[in-house]
């Protein structure tokens, strides 16, 4: 635990002893002057009523004391962007309309009874006040993984906590799980292992203590023996000892069928524990005279105060496990949020309004834009972005001499509604370059890395990928216009440290298998789970081996095929597929993998699957954000609204791979044994095959041109890669 302030008084999430001691210094501050013990100074900072404090400085010291308690073990930068909710619930009464008498006939209808039990309810809520929704700002903390298990009274801190669940002593749902930042759902269950709890375990050296004083402890037995037994109304003083006697008789207390314990015992306690051990102590019974000795359980000193269960936590011991039933709620007078301070006093009060005030400085304008409580509406957002679309569009016309139609240009920009993407197409029909004052940022976990032949002509799979959303901009759309970020997951587990800075995360595909047990691979899916569930605004985009751990870490399964799939093949795509594409009936693009996701997952997330080959029945899969109640049905389900809308997008295929790229791979596997021959052979026939159906004839992709016409091949021969279009797709998911 953090060294306690003696000035500030701060509290912990542990049954430290100085945890009491700022506890009870805190509510001796509360106490009127003239009944405060004389000779003892005031802790600063910790009452506000008499204070010469500016506001800035309460608000502050309020926020400190609070995050001390709750969570101090998060940065506070990661607090404000992931656990401190944006609003809170209003609880203020709703204002009466004059004339509207609809409450009153209610009434009526319940008739005298209920009408009666109604004014008491609402006579008590006036009495109690309004519910203490101030300290439902750390509700999401208290769905964190490690301060669960310390509500469940399964460790004697939030630290011990922590410990537990990092070593792997907790599982969730069954399945053991190490990360203490997840946050639990309404329904998770938790077990802790029995053997990691050390409030349940044997203390040290009390088998040494005993072999060490034998003799002693051979005195004290013939002296505990021959003391007289008490009568029974001897117990009853036992209910009224003092805390720190029933502390001590419960380490005295036997461990087994023996009246005599092997625990060292002061004689200045003999007489007063001789008839609290006699009445504790099990009775053997007659079907077992030899039962087990008894669980050991070693509460920390002064912890008492802090022994308590929430309301929304149901535990069992017996089992070590626990249910969260559901989120913390507050009704008037009353909150379900475990905290040392009162849950509508002054301190939650000034904290919550520090957080309210320096909240939005640390989000983005956009993020701003998209909030909920954002007083800006979006008429005015799009009054700002077509007053900067209109300053680039001068400029740019007037130095092209098209000074003329500049009035013209403003009014087509500004009956397009929305963002500045969609503005685009506007400015190339005037051939203006205009870029995005932020550019859109993509996250690359790059899970492998490209054979020495690709990686010497072509570079490693940074520049692979960025050639790939190059050439799938949309025309007039400038190179500088995205930002892609290589995270190395597979050798270093680089991830990205706030993902609040990204749209998109895009997983590259590997050589290993999504199902394999390794550890970079299961933090791989467990992340993607935590982006899938704590992002949703962040885009992902799965590229074969991608594909298959965003299946596995959201409901899917991996499993390997009966034979491998190499080189182009045609993806023949369903109604979905067809609309996405822009009604194309099939997608051709580079294959490499063995390995397969047999069904499109649906439950927890629905999936939507796009394609199939007969070798491999998905093909890719899309999973959408619902659309907002005042989108027209029209517009739900066609063209850019539609990609909008899709926030996971796998393929299966490799649309960054062209065919000089695929052939060395082949040989490559060809070479080591892994690819048999006559797959090899197959998939080269098919990597060289002419295409010569109408409508099909393609220009050659840049870099395979050039591989071809290195190699001896035919650069003309109308070869089809369909990857620009897949990326192409992937640019209209996040908005170009």
């Amino acid at each position: 635990m953090p060294s306690s302030n003696g000035e500030t008084g701060v509290l912990y999430e542990s049954w430290n002893q100085r945890n009491l001691f700022n506890l009870w210094r805190r509510s001796w501050d509360e106490l009127p002057d003239a009944v405060k013990p004389a000779g003892r100074v005031q802790s600063r900072m910790t009452s506000f009523k008499n204070t010469r404090a500016t506001l800035f400085q309460q608000r502050w010291a309020a926020k400190g004391l609070v995050r001390g308690y709750h969570g101090d073990h998060i940065n506070e930068k990661v607090f404000k962007r992931w656990y401190l909710p944006s609003s809170l619930p209003d609880v203020r009464p709703k204002q009466t309309v004059l004339g509207d008498d609809k409450d009153k006939l209610a009434l009526f209808a319940r008739r005298k009874a209920n009408a009666e039990k109604e004014r008491k309810r609402l006579q008590e809520e006036e009495e109690k006040g309004m519910a203490p929704v101030g300290s439902l700002m750390f509700s999401e903390v208290e769905r964190r993984m490690d301060v669960f298990v310390f509500r469940c009274c399964f460790a004697h801190s939030v630290y011990e906590a922590r410990r537990l669940v990092v070593h792997g002593y907790v599982l969730l749902n069954g399945v053991k799980h190490n990360d203490p930042n997840t946050r639990l759902a309404p329904g998770d269950m938790i077990t802790v292992d029995p053997q990691a709890i050390r409030i349940i375990q044997p203390q040290k050296g009390d088998t040494s203590k005993a072999e060490a004083s034998d003799a002693g402890v051979a005195a004290e037995e013939a002296e505990l023996t021959s003391e007289p037994a008490p009568a029974e109304p001897a117990a009853e003083p036992a209910a009224d000892a003092s805390p720190a006697s029933d502390a001590t008789s419960a380490e005295a207390a036997p461990s087994d069928a023996k009246p005599a314990s092997a625990t060292y015992v002061p004689k200045a306690f003999v007489p007063q524990l001789t008839g609290l051990a006699a009445a504790l102590a099990p009775r053997p019974s007659r079907s077992n005279p030899n039962p087990a000795p008894l669980t050991p359980f070693h509460l920390p000193q002064w912890a008492s105060p802090f022994l308590f269960i929430p309301a929304y936590i149901e535990v069992s011991f017996q089992t070590c496990s626990a249910i969260y039933v559901r989120h913390p709620t507050a009704r008037p007078g009353y909150s379900e949020i475990p905290t040392p301070y009162d849950a509508d006093g002054e301190i939650v009060r000034l904290a919550w309004e520090w957080y309210s005030k320096c909240r939005p400085r640390m989000r983005s304008k956009r993020q701003l834009g998209m909030e909920r409580g954002n007083r800006k509406s979006a008429e005015e957002l799009t009054a700002d972005i077509g007053l900067f679309c209109d300053c680039v569009i001068t400029t740019a016309c007037f130095r092209t001499g098209l000074g003329e139609q500049v009035k013209l240009l403003r009014q087509a920009v500004r009956v397009i509604p929305g963002s500045l993407p969609l503005r685009a197409p506007v400015a190339r029909a005037a051939n203006v370059d205009i870029m995005s004052p932020t550019p859109i940022r993509i996250a690359l976990l790059i899970c492998d890395t490209p054979l020495d032949s690709v990686v010497k002509s072509y570079g490693e799979y940074h520049s692979i990928f960025s050639a790939l959303l190059t050439r799938s901009l949309p025309e007039g759309v400038s190179k500088d216009s995205f930002v892609l970020d290589p995270y190395d997951v597979e050798h270093k587990m680089q991830y990205p440290a706030d993902l609040e800075e990204y749209d998109a995360i895009m997983l590259t595909g590997s050589k290993s298998s999504a199902y394999e047990k390794l550890e970079w691979i299961d933090k791989l899916v467990a992340y993607v789970r935590e982006v899938a569930e704590q992002a949703p605004r962040v885009k992902m985009i799965g590229i074969c081996f991608g594909h298959q751990i965003i299946a596995r870490a959201l409901g899917g399964s991996c499993v390997p095929n009966d034979a491998w799939e190499m080189g182009p093949s045609d993806v023949q795509l369903n109604d979905l597929g067809k609309q996405i594409f822009g009604g194309r009936d099939t997608l051709r693009i580079q294959q490499c993998h063995r390995d397969i996701v047999p069904a499109v997952p649906t439950h927890p997330f629905p999936f939507q699957g796009l394609g199939s080959t007969p070798r491999c029945a998905n093909q890719g899969m899309v999973l959408f954000t619902p659309a907002p109640a005042s989108t027209p049905a029209a517009e739900v389900d066609e063209g850019a609204a539609l990609l909008r809308r899709i926030r996971i997008f796998t393929v299966q295929g490799h649309p960054e791979f062209h065919r000089a790229i695929v052939r060395r791979i082949i040989d490559a596997r060809e070479a080591n044994g892994v690819l048999p021959a006559d797959v090899a052979g197959a998939a080269r026939a098919r990597n060289g095959l002419e295409v010569t159906a109408p409508g099909l004839v393609r220009a050659v992709e840049d870099e395979g041109e050039e591989e071809v016409d290195k190699e001896g091949g035919e650069a003309g021969k109308g070869w089809v890669n369909d990857g620009r279009d897949i990326g192409r797709v992937v640019w209209g998911i996040l908005g170009l």
